[in-house]
């Protein structure tokens, strides 16, 4: 039988959300109103990012909220942007007030519902942008 040990028995060991930190890390997430982009921001916020929440237009009241919730819940700056990924011009619009805003883009949770063409134009933005790793 395979011999375990618990984390805490091992000592560089002592939290497994140091092994996941994202301090100092900017995240940008797409579809950030709903249900899976609002707790992914919260997750990355929980690990240390800086978050920048973007979505439609239609959403801001909510996202203006869930910056709020996360800004008081976890210490971390939080902050939106409103656009359509679906939309070239909006692409690089928000993530040039995300860089702005926080100096780079570290991790992109594309989560907003679109489809394949957009998903391109925003990684060929973020590449022009020299932000793409």
């Amino acid at each position: 039988m395979p011999q375990t040990h618990k984390v805490e028995q091992i000592p560089d060991l002592q939290s497994m959300k140091s092994l996941f930190t994202l301090e100092g890390k900017v995240a940008l997430v797409t579809g950030a109103s709903g249900g899976i982009g609002r707790s992914t921001a919260a997750g990355f916020a929980e690990l240390g990012a800086r978050v920048m929440l973007m979505d439609l237009p239609r959403q801001e009241e909510n996202l203006k909220q869930y910056c709020q919730e996360i800004r008081e819940r976890y210490g971390s700056e939080a902050d939106y942007v409103l656009g359509d990924v679906s939309d070239e011009d909006s692409v690089n619009a928000f993530v040039a007030q995300t860089i702005e805003r926080f100096g780079s883009i570290d991790v992109l949770h594309n989560n907003a519902g679109i489809s394949m063409g957009a998903l391109l134009k925003l990684r060929l933005c973020l590449s022009i942008n020299g932000n793409e790793k």
